[in-house]
């Protein structure tokens, strides 16, 4: 999907789903909230579950990364972890890593 196709599929996608528009953009946000996390979350994985990939690659591994970088963010976030937010992260970056080659192979 071209970058024009993926910002017009955002920019509608909250018509169709009654989801919050970010109208700024999520790069620029100073603080989000656990609520925004998620709605935002969806919305990123709602835009490239359907993305038209070559046939020799996989995206399963698309969404695996995407996931984990969403999941470990989410958990790198928290103002204190335990052994267990410790380890989920540690998990999080792994799978990421695990699955980070799918980007190089798109020219991402």
């Amino acid at each position: 999907m071209a970058q024009q196709q993926l910002t017009h599929a955002a920019r509608h996608c909250h018509l169709i789903t009654r989801l919050q528009l970010f109208t700024k953009g999520i790069v620029m946000l100073p603080q989000v909230s656990g609520q925004e996390h998620k709605r935002m979350c969806v919305i990123i994985l709602g835009l490239i579950i359907n993305l038209p990939l070559p046939s020799t690659l996989n995206l399963s591994r698309v969404i695996k990364a995407v996931c984990a970088l969403l999941d470990f963010v989410y958990l790198a976030r928290l103002t204190s972890h335990t052994d267990d937010t410790i380890c989920r992260l540690e998990d999080s970056l792994a799978t990421f890593h695990n699955n980070k080659a799918i980007f190089i192979d798109l020219r991402v």
